[in-house]
């Protein structure tokens, strides 16, 4: 049974590189809209999140992990902020809101790969 990962980016050129990236190995569920994924905490389980700060809606990726991590069948799941942000203090409000790993974009394709398969392994 594949490994499940959520991925949220309201970038379409990121949602398909992800796609292409993971569908092979992971059962992958790409969202946009933050409300499409609040819904998708309620219905389906997870092995690992992927979340984009700036998502262009009232609700960003922080408060999206806050309510993963607010989720008791969430609570050691790993969750990664793949952003374009850069400022120190994004990361802090990341790792604040309860992400394992921040990832600065642009990274390599491949690098991206081995962090998530690693966190998966």
């Amino acid at each position: 049974m594949k490994r499940k990962i959520l991925f949220v980016d309201d970038d379409l050129f990121s949602r398909k590189v992800f796609k292409f990236l993971f569908e092979k190995d992971y059962e992958v569920s790409i969202y946009e809209n933050p409300s499409q994924v609040l819904e998708a905490l309620e219905k389906f389980t997870f092995d690992l999140f992927v979340i984009d700060i700036a998502l262009g809606t009232r609700t960003d990726g922080l408060e999206i992990i806050r309510k993963i991590r607010e989720n008791e069948r969430y609570k050691n799941t790993p969750v990664f902020c793949l952003t374009a942000h850069v400022r120190s203090k994004d990361e802090n409000d990341a790792l604040n809101a309860g992400a394992d790993k921040f990832i600065r974009k642009p990274i390599n394709n491949n690098d991206l790969k081995a962090i998530i398969d690693e966190a998966l392994s």
